[in-house]
């Protein structure tokens, strides 16, 4: 079976996929693709819940628990007449408590280690929670999100299956078969997990709009940020950068004549310079001056190379031959 970084780094690649399709594809905002790469993040280290020694899933129901806690926050708030502070304080923190030690401890004793759990029912179950208990009005966002869920979830089994064939060997191993599944080894909790989803299901059917059919498109409104920034600040900007460089550019030619024109000053009298000085050089320097300078040259270049050898012998490095 696949490890715990396996499962994450699975479960990401499936979030990043799905959710890169739906945006192009389905017009999903880009806020809900991240949350659905995070959801589906989750959704591939779900089944492990019910491993009594997943040390890396610590951190995991640790994010389930703000999850909770974040819903149960936003459902005692939509309350007619919702209680004070101090008491969503306490139903927070209840909601924490028992969703990160809770949840998987009561997994561990009610369950065994692949069994209902790594299942395609309760990939199901997790994709009706997750439809109903998203905090969304839009059906085709928590559509969105159940989907994201289940992707990951499908991904962490898929992972269990093809870590349990050994492909140089040929052959499979005995735990072969038992992620992939839609029934355990015991009946009474196959039962019971047809049951919770048949309960969610039924659930969603009484939820679902009347008169609305299936979206065929992700294109829901984005979400609400009642502050200018930084949408305003980025919008102002661009625009700003748009005329400024829409200006330079008209500007482009105008300056390119400046430039013609400086440049054609500042090199007017070049020739004339260039005349002037070769004058004075002829005038300075005689042609027996150049004679003699040229005869110290020759004279000076082998003292200069014998130098140079004894220098080369003295710290061990070749010079270079002549050709």
């Amino acid at each position: 079976m696949g490890n715990y970084r396996q499962h994450v780094a699975c479960g990401s690649l499936f979030g990043v996929i799905y959710s890169a399709v739906a945006a192009v594809f389905a017009g999903l905002h880009w806020a809900y693709a991240t949350v659905a790469i995070l959801l589906s993040t989750l959704g591939g280290l779900l089944p492990d819940l019910d491993s009594p020694s997943a040390v890396g899933l610590r951190g995991f129901t640790g994010i389930l628990g703000l999850m909770a806690s974040l819903l149960v926050w936003r459902s005692i708030s939509e309350l007619d007449r919702p209680p004070g502070f101090e008491f969503h304080l306490w139903a927070v923190m209840a909601a924490y408590v028992l969703v990160r030690h809770g949840l998987r401890r009561l997994m561990v004793r009610i369950a065994v280690h692949r069994g209902m759990c790594h299942s395609v029912p309760t990939c199901g179950i997790w994709g009706a929670l997750t439809y109903l208990l998203y905090p969304s009005d839009h059906l085709e966002i928590r559509i969105a999100m159940a989907i994201a869920v289940m992707l990951g979830f499908l991904s962490h089994l898929l992972l269990d299956e093809l870590c349990s064939v050994d492909i140089q060997g040929v052959r499979v191993n005995k735990a072969f078969g038992t992620a992939f599944k839609f029934w355990g080894p015991s009946a009474l909790s196959t039962i019971f997990v047809y049951a919770c989803l048949s309960l969610l299901s039924w659930r969603i059917i009484r939820q679902w709009p009347e008169d609305v059919e299936v979206p065929t498109t992700l294109a829901a409104p984005g979400p609400v940020w009642p502050y200018p920034w930084p949408q305003s600040w980025l919008k102002d900007g661009f625009k700003d950068f748009r005329v400024f460089a829409q200006d330079q550019v008209e500007r482009l030619p105008e300056r390119v004549e400046q430039a013609k024109a400086i440049t054609a000053k500042e090199f007017e009298g070049l020739p004339e310079d260039l005349a002037k000085a070769k004058q004075f050089v002829a005038k300075q320097l005689s042609p027996q001056d150049v004679a003699k300078a040229k005869r110290f040259v020759t004279d000076q270049l082998p003292q200069a190379a014998e130098q140079l050898r004894k220098v080369a012998e003295a710290k061990k490095f070749p010079l270079p031959r002549r050709r």
